[in-house]
């Protein structure tokens, strides 16, 4: 087998493909980053936020990275046999496949589960030790069972992201060996892809040097707890809240705890993420550690996979021309994330009388634009049969094909339907755009067999498209209107957090009030429009997507970098996945 070396450091000894997977064990002790939100009156504490919870619990992880891989062992300046390892130069380097992640429990003593328990009740914040209840102690233990399941997708997602972000000329792995015996016996180990010695207490015979997958192995890890946002009264009354609550983890290893029967649980979700990222203020938290994330999880043909998932990737980051998509219907799941600490940005985002007033939020509308127009359609047409009804297909479509408006004069961030610059005053509809997505549109239905429909959004159908959509703008107006309103929101959340920082020092009482006040509002609003954004359907969970976005776009516009973290799985089979991320962007 051939395999193109990346250039190696002069006294090159020997290049080889290390053919077996690259595999490692380490024995890592976890516990738990927990928060859990609550209606917040006058000058309260909005709950528990980043109470870690140390409680000695551990498992052994078994990392595996199937190859071959071009690997070269030469001499170190101290005459130390070293060995690096490096990613295939002819894989794409957006996938990282065949990967396994299993997390062995190795310990579950009874008073894991006891502390647990006491910390999710109060015990660390109330100076007090409360009494446990039966409900609270078996939410605790389940909470444990399912920690290795969330120690596995954590890793997966940040295994998969340092191989796929590595370019060829990276070294995956990077050690140097002792010409003594047990030196050697570990060389020759590495050399056929066993890298189990670092998992343990490094021996005075092995150097570690960095690699894409070095900073992977973690003797302690803290996974992301989130218990259900409750009402004052519930929170009265927490214990009796935990009775029968469901538990899951997302693909970014966090634990997730939902209350019963919680048929509303997309949008639950969004408006908990939005009131996690504000909750931050009112503690001024600049380093929360917790992250603020988008799960979307459909199953696709490949033709919607590649025509329609595709933009809507390019939306996030994704570099969708470097994904060999399949040729069978996938289950596919994509994850998007911030860390908590960019909310920051809202505390310093500017006022109307700030110079950087327009620049900013221009940015803010932009971002939040473009992923409406790519989004909403990918979600409402997931459904094939909703092509079927033209009257709100067609004002959607060209929706997708507007660009996004860039502004003008000092605070017009969206188009104004009753202004001069609305595409339906001004005539001026995008016809060779449309065009370009009705011949994706037309694709899509063609491959699901669906070709009398498919004529109907044929590319020399624009035209006619366009001209029924002006005689009837009044859904094509509700998404027009729909994107001045969420910006309008985001504009007034940045000017809000500008003054509860100026606010703080003078009076910090009443600065927290007025932003838990303001802060309820927003998430309370912002959702209900997204609740009837189009054609009487619920997009409500679609709030903390465009959350992230604006948040990203606002990190970009004040300080020039802010990058999320996206992985996109593509199911293979009942076991296999390919991980797919975005390279690290900062817009």
């Amino acid at each position: 087998m051939s395999e193109a070396l990346p250039q190696f450091p002069a006294g090159l000894s020997r290049s080889f493909l290390l053919d077996g997977p690259l595999r490692i064990v380490a024995p890592t002790s976890f516990g738990f980053d927990l928060y859990w939100l609550h209606e917040v009156s006058a000058g309260a504490s909005p709950g528990i936020l980043g109470l870690l919870v140390d409680n000695g619990a551990s498992a052994a992880l078994q990392l595996s990275l199937s190859g071959p891989f071009p690997a070269c062992s030469f001499a170190d300046a101290r005459g130390w046999l070293r060995l690096r390892v490096f990613r295939r130069s002819g894989s794409a380097p957006a996938f990282a496949s065949n990967l396994s992640v299993a997390a062995e429990p190795r310990s579950s003593r009874p008073e894991f589960s006891e502390e647990l328990a006491l910390a999710m009740l109060g015990g660390a914040w109330l100076g007090r030790a409360p009494r446990t209840s039966p409900s609270t102690l078996e939410l605790a233990r389940a909470i444990h069972a399912l920690a290795p399941a969330a120690l596995e997708k954590k890793y997966s997602a940040e295994l998969s992201y340092c191989y796929a972000t590595a370019s060829a000329g990276d070294a995956l792995l990077d050690c140097s060996f002792d010409l003594s015996a047990e030196g050697l016996n570990a060389y020759r180990n590495a050399a056929a892809g066993d890298f189990s010695f670092l998992g343990a207490p490094l021996s005075p015979h092995i150097r570690l040097h960095r690699g894409a997958l070095t900073g992977l192995i973690s003797h302690q890890v803290h996974l992301e707890l989130h218990l259900p946002y409750l009402r004052r009264r519930q929170w009265r009354r927490r214990v009796e809240a935990l009775a029968g609550v469901e538990i899951e983890t997302d693909d970014h290893g966090r634990l997730f705890v939902f209350l019963p029967d919680d048929s509303t649980r997309g949008r639950r979700m969004s408006e908990y993420q939005c009131r996690l990222l504000l909750a931050g203020w009112l503690l001024s938290r600049k380093d929360a550690r917790f992250t603020l994330s988008y799960t979307d999880q459909r199953r696709l043909s490949p033709a919607q996979a590649r025509l329609s998932l595709a933009p809507a990737l390019g939306a996030c980051g994704f570099d969708a021309a470097q994904i060999s998509w399949p040729d069978t219907d996938r289950l596919a799941s994509l994850a998007l994330s911030i860390p908590g600490s960019l909310g920051a940005a809202w505390l310093r985002a500017p006022r109307e009388c700030d110079p950087g007033f327009f620049a900013v939020y221009s940015a803010v509308s932009v971002a939040v634009q473009r992923v409406l127009r790519q989004w909403l359609p990918y979600l409402y047409f997931s459904d094939l049969d909703n092509y079927d009804d033209l009257g709100a297909a067609f004002p959607l479509l060209i929706y997708q094909s507007l660009r996004p408006f860039p502004g003008q004069a000092r605070c017009e961030f969206t188009y104004d339907i009753l202004s001069p610059n609305s595409p339906l005053l001004e005539g001026r509809f995008p016809t060779r755009a449309l065009a370009h997505v009705l011949r994706r549109v037309s694709q899509v239905l063609a491959g699901a067999g669906r070709t009398s429909t498919a004529r109907c959004f044929a590319p020399d159908q624009a035209r006619f498209i366009l001209a029924s959509v002006q005689r009837r703008p009044r859904l094509l107006n509700s998404l027009l209107a729909a994107d001045a309103f969420l910006v309008d929101s985001l504009v007034t959340l940045g000017v809000q957090g500008h003054e509860f920082i100026e606010a703080l020092p003078r009076e910090p009482g009443q600065a927290i009030q007025n932003l838990a006040q303001f802060s309820a509002r927003f998430v309370t609003t912002f959702h209900r429009r997204l609740r009837r954004l189009y054609n009487g359907r619920d997009f409500s969970p679609l709030g903390s997507l465009l959350l992230i976005e604006a948040t990203r776009a606002l990190g970009v516009a004040l300080d020039g970098n802010a990058s999320a973290a996206g992985v996109l799985h593509l199911t293979l089979g009942p076991d296999r996945k390919l991980f797919v991320r975005p390279e690290p962007t900062g817009c």
